[in-house]
């Protein structure tokens, strides 16, 4: 299993909405992302979600684990997920476009505020398929130049 670290950060985590809006979004490039598996080292699982293709610049998240159950995906920022999937998210995964702000930071309040749970970020190509520690607590996500 390949590992990569997740960069965790004091700002808490997020989820998505299943509205139309999105945020400005550079061209995609012919580079794809990489399909690194993240091992947060926080109590995540990783395992290879494989029905994710990468590099479309989107974030997604399930309710259950390896990316099964309901799929919310967003393009661009979400400050407010939508009630499928706010505080509902197992699974996540960046499949962003490698551009200026292709990684993710997720939130536990929505408007991209910190909460008491911490937070974490996700670099283009990575996934976690079983959230343990921010299992059901991400309500909103932003796309930053890194963390």
């Amino acid at each position: 299993m390949h590992k990569a670290r997740l960069t965790l950060v004091g700002i808490g985590v997020a989820a998505l909405t299943g509205s139309g809006a999105v945020a400005a979004q550079a061209t995609p490039t012919a580079t794809p992302a990489r399909a690194a598996v993240v091992d947060s080292g926080v109590d995540a699982q990783v395992k290879k979600c494989s029905n994710v293709k990468r590099n479309t610049g989107y974030v997604h998240a399930w309710t259950k684990s390896n990316c099964q159950g309901y799929h919310g995906k967003k393009r661009g920022n979400d400050s407010s997920y939508s009630s499928k999937i706010n505080n509902k998210a197992t699974s996540v995964v960046n499949s962003g476009w490698k551009h200026q702000n292709d990684t993710v930071k997720f939130y536990d309040k929505k408007g991209h505020k910190p909460g008491g749970v911490g937070g974490f970020c996700l670099k283009r190509g990575d996934q976690i398929s079983k959230l343990k520690k921010w299992d059901n607590k991400i309500s909103s996500h932003q796309w930053v130049p890194g963390c």
